[in-house]
């Protein structure tokens, strides 16, 4: 859980996040991405560049001795690292989502969709924009690239349908997510699959 905190608290340490990632990193391989310093303090090709560089380092500890010949990640490598980013992040947007429930219901005991829709676009929906950042910064394997990108293409599109939603069109939200769902689907990015 300190990964969590030093991401909520990244605007404070930029460099520290990086190094703290080197030096955290020895056991697993989901904290590269989960460093979103490159996102506060950076632009975002800074904070892609930042990625692979990471990514590269971890993989085999020299410039990429367990990557593609291209120095990115084999799938298989992307594959479980994606899919722990999509799993981390669906887990702290639910968490994020019923603490603003919590907040904001008061006594009325269950929220009404209005609501709940709120919820969802200030917690869950940030939280996928993140997950989409980090996926990127880890890069996609060699051959790949276009069928990663299409999926993620796809999932910034249902945020963007999920964005304009009214409390009316609350139950069209997993919709907005069907056709990135399939993308993750057919790639092996299950965890990545919210339609």
């Amino acid at each position: 859980m300190t990964q969590d905190e030093s991401e909520s608290s990244s605007g404070k340490g930029g460099k520290s996040a990086g190094s703290s990632g080197k030096t955290g990193s020895s056991g697993k391989p989901g904290n590269q991405p989960g460093d979103s310093s490159g996102r506060s303090g950076g632009s975002p090709s800074g904070s892609g560049a930042r990625g692979k560089d990471r990514s590269s380092g971890k993989s085999g500890g020299s410039s990429g001795n367990s990557t593609t010949p291209s120095g990115g990640p084999s799938k298989t490598e992307f594959l479980k690292q994606a899919n722990t980013i999509c799993e981390k992040r669906k887990r702290k947007g639910l968490v994020k989502m019923a603490a603003y429930l919590k907040q904001h219901k008061g006594n009325s005991g269950t929220p009404n969709s209005k609501l709940l829709l709120e919820a969802v676009k200030t917690t869950v929906l940030p939280s996928l924009r993140t997950q989409i950042d980090e996926i990127r910064a880890f890069r996609a394997p060699q051959g790949d690239e276009s069928k990663v990108e299409a999926f993620l293409a796809a999932l910034e599109e249902g945020i963007r349908v999920a964005s304009g939603l009214s409390p009316s069109s609350a139950n069209d939200f997993g919709k907005s997510f069907t056709r990135s769902g399939k993308l993750a689907r057919d790639y092996g990015l299950d965890g990545c699959n919210y339609g």
